[in-house]
C-alpha cells in the first residue's frame, strides 16, 4: 500500500536523526514534488521501482570542488548506456538509516559500509531463502553478512570523473 502524506520535511546533511547538524538545512516538501517511479509496486515482498525524486522549494549551491567531510555534494546519475552495466566487482559506498537487526530500531546515526557488488543470481539465492523477490532487472546487490535494512541503503560507486549514485 502506498500512502500519500501531507507536507513532510527534509533535512539536507544531516547524520544524527535526532538532532541538527551545523550546516543541516531542512525543508518542508509537499506532496506534489513527489515524483515516484511510475510503475512502482510494493508488496509485502517485492518492492520493484522503490525509487522518487523529490523537487526542493529552492535551488542548492554545490562548491565547484570536493570539501572534505561535506555531508552534501553533487553526485552524477549513470548515463542510459550504462543501463545494462552490472557493475559487479566494483566496490560501493552505501549509506542509510536501516536497522541493525530484524525488528529492531533504526539507527540514530547515519551510517555507511563499503563493499563490493555480488551478481544478482548470488543475490536472489540469498533473498529467496527468506521467500522474498526483492531482486529483478536492474537491482544492484552488495556482499554483507547481513540482509537487514537493505532497502534503506543509497548505492554509489566512485570513478575517475567523480561518484554516482547506482
Amino acid at each position: 500500500m502506498f500512502y500519500r502524506p501531507g507536507n513532510f520535511s527534509i533535512r539536507l546533511g544531516a547524520t544524527k536523526r535526532e538532532e541538527f547538524d551545523e550546516g543541516t538545512m531542512v525543508f518542508s516538501i509537499p506532496p506534489t514534488n513527489i515524483f515516484r517511479h511510475p510503475n512502482f509496486s510494493s508488496t509485502e515482498t517485492s518492492l520493484r521501482n522503490d525509487i522518487a525524486m523529490i523537487k526542493l522549494p529552492i535551488g542548492i549551491t554545490f562548491p565547484t570542488r570536493p570539501v572534505k567531510n561535506a555531508t552534501i555534494a553533487v553526485i552524477k546519475l549513470p548515463s542510459v548506456s550504462a543501463k545494462k552495466k552490472t557493475y559487479v566487482g566494483e566496490n560501493a559506498l552505501m549509506s542509510g538509516w536501516g536497522q541493525f537487526e530484524e525488528d529492531g530500531d533504526f539507527s540514530d546515526f547515519l551510517n555507511w559500509a563499503i563493499n563490493p557488488v555480488i551478481a544478482n543470481a548470488d543475490c536472489q539465492a540469498k533473498f529467496s531463502s527468506l521467500g522474498l523477490d526483492y531482486v529483478y532487472n536492474g537491482s544492484i546487490c552488495t556482499s554483507t553478512s547481513s540482509l537487514t535494512g537493505t532497502c534503506e541503503v543509497k548505492i554509489v560507486v566512485f570513478f575517475n570523473d567523480g561518484p554516482y549514485l547506482i
